[in-house]
């Protein structure tokens, strides 16, 4: 849930090991490991949540993701994404399903590679969602 609407949808363990939005992204960016070292900087989502009474147009997100020139063509900021589910999976995106694996891979790679990453919703290194994935594995 982001700003009142869901934007991800999954099993627990689909959600934590291959995460499919931005914003999820930036939550397993932003969370320490559990079996890693413990001086490695946390990466938070930039900018501040939306307001509930009045949000922003478009995809709620669009304000702190850095995503949207992926995009393109304003449409983040101007039509609210669906939430098309495929099996019972699916994220309110305007990122294609081959973008957000893609970028998806890089930050993993990023982050194991690394074991840190840059700031959350930036293209190839949107923080520790590496790391998240697999603390997924230790919560089955």
């Amino acid at each position: 849930m982001y700003g009142g609407r869901c934007v991800e949808r999954g099993t627990k363990k689909e959600v934590l090991r291959s995460p499919q939005h931005p914003y999820t992204w930036g939550l397993l960016g932003s969370m320490p490991s559990l079996d890693g070292p413990v001086d490695v900087p946390l990466s938070p989502i930039p900018g501040s949540p939306p307001s509930l009474l009045n949000p922003p147009s478009g995809c709620r997100f669009h304000p702190r993701c850095t995503f949207t020139e992926q995009v393109g063509g304003g449409r983040c900021s101007s039509e609210q994404p669906l939430l098309e589910l495929t099996g019972g999976r699916g994220a309110a995106c305007h990122l294609t399903s081959d973008q957000r694996s893609r970028f998806f891979a890089d930050i993993a790679g990023s982050a194991g590679s690394t074991g840190s990453a840059g700031s959350a919703g930036s293209a190839g290194s949107t923080g520790d969602a590496g790391r998240g994935a697999h603390n997924a594995d230790r919560r089955d």
